[in-house]
């Protein structure tokens, strides 16, 4: 089975309780952005810092983060500029140092100071540029189904690698988002024609909006490779084992310059791990955090940081 009877178990009951749970809905102006996010648990805990990929939302953390929230972490998930279809950074600006800068805004309006961040897809790999920028406030950071490192070094087949993936977000029918859906799950959902018909509406008015963004993201793919020798000692890495996004030579780039890494591969999971099996994934991750809180000492969280170069 590719979703086993706990994950159903654990969605379907996710479901009942409501579509929140014990999460808030939230709002934060600042004088760059208006934020929206969610938010659940207690701020006197440990806080995680949620980042979702392109085209999604705050929600699609929804599983993850309650049942985070029930083993007593404070946790956060906001709509982020750029990654989110329609939603604009105050400059018009959408390399990765742009949005890490977009993330900045919202962590200083929220007050905190220390914290674990979590980002999927191309949000993971603003997470990586962010906790390049600022170590100092980062416990520990969590890659999921991270994408596209290798394209950094710049050959010809990487980089129509990356126009191909540009131009897998061109839709014209309900079935070629049906067809994209599809690549994202290992075993893919029924959905509605009626939403199908409704997703494809949004994503050909946010076409030119993500041409621009995955514009912006390929002029400073070099930034991830500079980010790299200074992700956190605590780093993990998710991935589906059956992702057809993701790229062996971007995990072993990442390995090779960052041996410290952990990494968890889910079987029978594809580009969207927490929402295929939320029960395993967050056993991991919960696991990876309780080690990491249990190696923070006052000595450890004083601990200096390599001044980064981005």
């Amino acid at each position: 089975m590719a979703i086993s009877s706990e994950d159903t178990l654990f969605l379907f009951s996710n479901h009942i309780k409501s579509y929140l749970g014990a999460l808030k809905a939230k709002q934060v102006r600042t004088p760059r952005n208006h934020w929206r996010y969610l938010e659940g648990g207690n701020r006197n805990r440990p806080t995680v810092l949620m980042v979702h990929g392109l085209t999604n939302s705050k929600t699609v953390w929804r599983s993850v983060m309650n049942h985070l929230v029930a083993a007593d972490y404070h946790v956060i998930a906001m709509d982020l500029p750029g990654l989110h279809s329609g939603l604009e950074t105050y400059n018009n600006q959408y390399d990765f140092i742009a949005l890490a800068e977009a993330l900045q805004d919202f962590v200083c309006a929220l007050g905190l100071d220390q914290f674990n961040i979590v980002g999927h897809s191309l949000g993971a790999n603003v997470c990586a540029v962010y906790a390049a920028r600022y170590g100092d406030m980062i416990d520990s950071l969590c890659l999921v189904s991270a994408l596209a490192f290798d394209i950094a070094l710049s050959s010809p087949e990487q980089e129509n690698r990356f126009t191909a993936f540009r131009n897998m977000l061109r839709f014209e029918t309900a079935e070629d988002v049906e067809a994209f859906n599809q690549k994202l799950f290992y075993s893919p959902p029924k959905i509605p024609k009626t939403l199908l018909k409704y997703r494809l509406k949004e994503l050909q008015r946010y076409e030119s909006f993500h041409v621009r963004l995955l514009e912006h993201m390929q002029y400073s793919m070099n930034v991830l490779l500079k980010c790299l020798k200074y992700l956190p000692k605590h780093s993990m890495i998710i991935d589906g084992q059956n992702d057809s996004f993701l790229q062996d030579d971007s995990l072993l780039l990442i390995r090779r310059r960052c041996p410290w890494v952990v990494r968890k591969q889910i079987p029978e999971c594809a580009h969207l791990p927490f929402i295929e099996k939320p029960v395993e994934v967050t056993r991991h991750y919960q696991g990876f955090l309780e080690h990491v809180i249990g190696t923070l000492t006052p000595e450890a969280d004083l601990s200096s940081h390599p001044e980064p170069v981005l």
